[in-house]
Formats: C-alpha cells, sequence, structure tokens
C-alpha cells in the first residue's frame, strides 16, 4: 500500500504535480516507488534493472502527464494503467530488439559460416590490417 501523501489531498497533490511542483513531485515519488516497483514485477516477471527502467518510464511520465485527480481510488487506478503501459511498452521494445539482434546474427553466420575456416580467418586478419 503507498504511504499517505503527507497530510494533503490527493487532489492538491496532483494538481501540483501538474503544474511542475518538484516538491510535490518528491513527495509523490517517496510515496509511490515502492508500489510502482511492485506492481512492475507483478506485470513484467523480470529482473530488477527491467523493473526498475519500467519505474523510470513510469515517473516520467507522471512528470509528463498527470492531470488532478479526486481522490485516493483514481489516483491508484491511474498509476497502475500507467505503470503496465510502461511495462508493455518495454517488454515490446525488448522482444523486438531481441530479435534484431537474432535477425542481424543470423545473418551474419549464414554469411560467414559458408567460408571456410581458414578463408574466415584470412579475410578476419586483413580487417585488423586496415
Amino acid at each position: 500500500m503507498p504511504k499517505p501523501c503527507i497530510s494533503r489531498t490527493v487532489e492538491s497533490e496532483t494538481t501540483a504535480i501538474a503544474s511542475g511542483d518538484p516538491e510535490a513531485f518528491a513527495r509523490f515519488y517517496d510515496a509511490w516507488f515502492d508500489r510502482a516497483f511492485a506492481e512492475a514485477r507483478h506485470c513484467t516477471h523480470r529482473d530488477d534493472e527491467f523493473c526498475l527502467d519500467v519505474v523510470q518510464d513510469a515517473m516520467l511520465k507522471v512528470i509528463k502527464s498527470m492531470k488532478p485527480l479526486p481522490n485516493e481510488a483514481a489516483l491508484n487506478r491511474w498509476i497502475r494503467v500507467v505503470i503496465r503501459s510502461c511495462a508493455y511498452d518495454r517488454l515490446r521494445a525488448d522482444i523486438s530488439r531481441k530479435r534484431r539482434e537474432n535477425d542481424a546474427s543470423s545473418s551474419f553466420e549464414s554469411k560467414e559460416s559458408s567460408r571456410p575456416p581458414q578463408e574466415q580467418l584470412a579475410w578476419l586478419h586483413e580487417q585488423l590490417e586496415l
């Protein structure tokens, strides 16, 4: 459960964040970081590094897209959607990156594996002398 927003109403805090108040955002970050991280872990089942990237993306979205919200329930729903959206985007990007790496690796292997090993060594030697 998130820590309470230091005796301020959700509406006043979200309004302050929406207007660019860095102190309000710092309070939000302190109150929501653990929950955001747990949600990222729950959604992705990935390692800490990946989940921290999701949380960072989500916090950036909070800075850019926060709008005044009337109550805790609305804030809970909104931040959950933000975290899940960021997790989805990170997972898609990771899948695309891995696909590109596999395609590049297969392409290189198929071109290079057709050469005899001595020819590959000679080619590599020439490349190193350039």
